[in-house]
């Protein structure tokens, strides 16, 4: 391959690697790492949703449970109320 064509070609791999690696070191990789090595303080996402249907009696609760609980991994959660202005985006970052 030409010098010219390796080029190209990296600036087209170049973004992609970069993402990936930073997807992998700031997402599930560090959280599952901690949870294997014994800290039990994240919570697994699936968990928590199951947690928070099966216990939250109101908006308020799962609003509450949402947002107080350590995860293992970055999410997104969208919740919905009963009432117009019960709406919610969260995004939950990975804290290390």
């Amino acid at each position: 391959m030409a010098p010219d064509s390796l080029l190209r070609l990296w600036r087209y791999i170049n973004p992609l690697l970069t993402y990936l690696l930073t997807y992998l070191l700031e997402c599930n990789v560090v959280g599952i790492f901690k949870w294997l090595m014994g800290d039990r303080s994240g919570s697994w996402m699936s968990f928590l949703t199951r947690r928070t249907l099966e216990d939250a009696n109101s908006y308020q609760q799962a609003k509450h449970l949402l947002a107080n609980t350590t995860l293992l991994a970055p999410a997104y959660f969208i919740l919905g109320g009963t009432k117009s202005h019960e709406v919610i985006y969260s995004m939950k970052q990975l804290t290390l």
